[in-house]
């Protein structure tokens, strides 16, 4: 069943998950945070800010059920590997609301 998290990012992102392959939504966002760590990682900002604005855009217009799943299975991989430099990064690119989720997530975590 297609939901409004992996139509969304089959649709914007389709680059970043050609080479997935994934069971569910929950599964599609921990692999794509994943994915976005290694750009990250290996400075291709241009597309780790693409899934960034994904990601704000999903949690930005997402009822519960899709807020949840972004800071469950797309934020917490990150927040589990993070460190000041990484964080600063990620604070300039995340979004109000996903700031706050994401300082959540380290938080209970």
């Amino acid at each position: 069943m297609e939901t409004k998290i992996t139509i969304m990012i089959e649709e914007w992102l389709p680059w970043a998950i050609e080479t997935l392959s994934y069971k569910g939504e929950y599964d599609l966002l921990r692999k794509l945070a994943i994915q976005y760590q290694l750009y990250m990682q290996q400075e291709e900002q241009v597309k780790a800010q693409d899934i960034i604005k994904v990601m704000n855009l999903l949690y930005s217009s997402g009822k519960l059920h899709v807020k949840n799943a972004v800071e469950n299975e797309f934020l917490e991989i990150i927040a589990s590997d993070e460190t000041p430099l990484t964080m600063k990064k990620h604070m300039d690119s995340f979004s109000h609301e996903l700031k706050s989720a994401f300082i959540k997530t380290i938080l209970e975590n």
